[in-house]
């Protein structure tokens, strides 16, 4: 929804998204970075996995949407639920998706797009993962520049900590930063 008079009236500026299986509804995630350009992506309420994930854009404040590639859901089993969506600037972005969970894990895939959404490449998953972020839950990410990041992480009391893991090579890598007490 899009509101140009201070919240009085509001139009619905929806991307022509598929629906929701049956018994299901949509929720979306997404990042707007200034008045005309916006992503987002949908998943089901439900955390099933869909059959096709697309990140959609504007440039034009939501008048016309571009659908990018589909993305890469190869060995996805469990749930699926967008959770991050950062852009630095109009072609570097960033998508963090929950997709499993289980023994004090929290198990994600990490997208990056340098096209502005057109398309994403798969650069973190549990299969491959030899940073070990895929510890606890994540709670949030957020990237300065096209090689720094940074993802947040919680351990719900498991553990005496919050977590903190920088990149500094795009989201390839991660380490941990220890924390002061």
């Amino acid at each position: 929804l899009r509101t140009s008079d201070g919240g009085t009236t509001w139009t619905d500026l929806t991307p022509p998204e598929e629906d929701a299986p049956s018994d299901d509804n949509k929720t979306a995630t997404g990042y707007v970075q200034d008045a005309q350009t916006a992503w987002v992506i949908f998943s089901n309420t439900s955390g099933i996995t869909p059959t096709k994930s697309i990140v959609w854009r504007t440039q034009d404040g939501g008048n016309t949407w571009q659908a990018s590639q589909p993305l890469d859901l190869t060995n996805l089993t469990e749930y699926y639920i967008p959770g991050n969506l950062k852009f630095i600037d109009g072609q570097s972005g960033w998508l963090l998706v929950h997709i499993g969970a289980g023994m004090n894990h929290d198990y994600i895939l990490l997208y990056r797009s340098q096209d502005g959404g057109e398309s994403w490449s798969l650069i973190q998953d549990p299969y491959n993962d030899t940073s070990s972020i895929m510890s606890c839950t994540k709670t949030n990410m957020l990237f300065t520049d096209s090689s720094h990041g940074w993802l947040t992480g919680d351990c719900h009391g498991v553990a005496p900590w919050v977590l903190l893991y920088k990149s500094s090579d795009g989201g390839l890598t991660w380490e941990r930063i220890t924390l002061p007490d």
